[in-house]
């Protein structure tokens, strides 16, 4: 399912997935928000559903809006 977050006062076409432990960005949305969070090392190895090594430059907290709520 996908909805329209809210992340950094920007509207984000989001594919939403209930079961998931964490939640990944694009480097095109992280290159606009970048200034205003910082990155911390993460080095647990992810694979996509479809079994492919993601890359990930690193981790922080970001709140995400849905509806009037944010998480």
């Amino acid at each position: 399912m996908y909805a329209t977050g809210l992340v950094d006062g920007r509207n984000v076409e989001c594919l939403v997935d209930t079961g998931a432990t964490l939640t990944l960005i694009s480097c095109d949305l992280w290159a606009l928000i970048r200034d205003k969070h910082q990155l911390s090392s993460f080095e647990t190895p992810l694979i996509s559903a479809s079994g492919n090594n993601l890359t990930v430059k690193g981790s922080t907290e970001i709140a995400i809006g849905f509806a009037g709520k944010f998480y």
